[in-house]
């Protein structure tokens, strides 16, 4: 039986479709590494989900000063909404290097495919020279060490790789299940670090 508020989706441009929902998480960046926000979308694609996401930090956690984003959430206003507010915006303007090198890898380099998409808006040509400055590089290779590894354990360590429920607000309210539990598994372990 088919989930009726699901949506047809897929990881990436070689997998195949399935019914699924996209589940959203917003992680603090400054080291504890704990879902802030957690909200699902019935939207394949993140380009009209920053601002939600954001907007889904509860107000009690204080304000959001920085943003992390991939390049799929690349959206001009969304951006410029955030940047109203006065939250800084670091995001990648397109697909980051898949290829990492061994240490100990003799085997020729492969020839890409192609050449990157030159970035031609003026705001992502911005974008992309604050993200090249120094700070911009060190902020931006939190996310990597932040919301990655969230995502990672959820599914690795925890088990959790499929939702049980039917329903947009069933699938929500079992993704807050599944942060919260997370949240605590990281307070625990955070906690003992400290002991």
């Amino acid at each position: 039986m088919v989930d009726k508020d699901s949506r047809l989706m897929r990881k990436n441009k070689r997998s195949g479709y399935e019914q699924c929902y996209n589940a959203q998480a917003v992680v603090d960046a400054e080291g504890a590494q704990l879902v802030l926000g957690a909200r699902i979308t019935q939207s394949a694609s993140d380009s009209n989900e920053l601002d939600k996401d954001v907007r889904a930090v509860p107000e009690s956690v204080g304000k959001v000063e920085r943003v992390l984003a991939d390049s799929g959430y690349i959206n001009k206003k969304q951006v410029e909404d955030l940047q109203s507010d006065d939250i800084d915006v670091y995001m990648a303007t397109g697909a980051e290097s898949k290829r990492c090198r061994r240490k100990y890898d003799y085997r020729p380099e492969k020839a890409a495919k192609g050449e990157a998409r030159a970035v031609k808006a003026q705001w992502l040509k911005r974008m992309k020279a604050k993200l090249e400055t120094e700070t911009g590089r060190a902020l931006y290779a939190r996310r990597k060490q932040t919301v990655e590894p969230v995502f990672g354990i959820i599914k690795q360590c925890m088990g959790f790789r499929q939702f049980l429920l039917r329903g947009v607000e069933k699938v929500a309210g079992e993704w807050r299940l599944v942060t919260m539990a997370y949240n605590f598994k990281r307070l625990w372990n955070l906690k003992m670090a400290t002991e």
